[in-house]
């Protein structure tokens, strides 16, 4: 546990997510309180998907806690009957943590309804072909969503992921939305500021504005079991400091 929580304190974020032991200690120590993050950005907007399917792509995904707070979102705010998921990750060595997330977890949250699922191996830092997945599923989406990969990412990287990004928002449909939600110490400003992704008149997009999140929510997603205080960040955050930036094309 103290060996990843010490990783994402590095100047250069490389955890080891294809050690099974990692990818535990990713569920225990990070998975419950970012499956609340997308909820609360989606609430804050006004967002109610009031459609029958959803098509929604998760960039950067890991084992998916976005997915599963999308789900618990859906079902209480929607009336949504079928959605079609995109994971896209650079690592494809994720199972064993998403037999858990995405298995016992989140099939229990959407019993009796349609689920389509891909998992797409992709690499955020090179450019995205024209026809590759990354790009052509975008011409259906409902939802995009990057949450908390983007500060992983290092120079030249970011310039890469930029371009490719201000493509898929070329390509998506009007009316859908582009999330990311990233640390507070991320910035977002800048990005949404970046000529290379975003042209508000180029790209036909309405920006709405950076969200702080969740200030205090973590509680609802805390173990039962009470820690020491000297365990403080390193088995289940007392509080998180995340905000957002919310794209729509219009």
């Amino acid at each position: 546990m103290l060996t990843l929580w010490e990783s994402y304190r590095a100047t250069a974020i490389r955890p080891r997510y294809d050690l099974a032991d990692v990818q535990a200690c990713y569920l225990l120590r990070y998975f419950p309180s970012y499956t609340l993050l997308l909820p609360h950005v989606l609430g804050l907007v006004g967002e109610d998907f009031d459609q029958e399917e959803i098509n929604v792509s998760f960039f950067g995904a890991g084992p998916a806690p976005e997915f599963v707070g999308l789900i618990n979102y859906l079902r209480n705010r929607s009336s949504a009957t079928s959605i079609n998921c995109s994971l896209f990750d650079s690592s494809a060595q994720w199972e064993f943590a998403r037999a858990i997330s995405l298995g016992a977890i989140l099939r229990s949250r959407w019993p009796r309804k349609d689920l389509s699922l891909e998992e797409i191996a992709t690499d955020l830092t090179r450019r995205w072909e024209p026809n590759g997945l990354e790009l052509t599923s975008g011409d259906e989406l409902d939802l995009a969503v990057f949450q908390n990969c983007l500060n992983e990412l290092t120079e030249p990287g970011r310039q890469m992921v930029r371009r490719n990004v201000g493509r898929l928002i070329d390509r998506m449909p009007r009316h859908s939305l582009i999330t990311f939600i990233e640390p507070a110490n991320y910035d977002l400003q800048g990005l949404s500021g970046t000529r290379v992704l975003l042209k508000p008149d180029a790209r036909n997009v309405s920006c709405l504005p950076v969200l702080r999140t969740l200030p205090d929510m973590v509680e609802e997603a805390r173990l039962l079991v009470r820690y020491p205080k000297r365990l403080n960040g390193r088995i289940l955050a007392t509080s998180v400091d995340f905000h957002s930036l919310v794209l729509q094309k219009r």
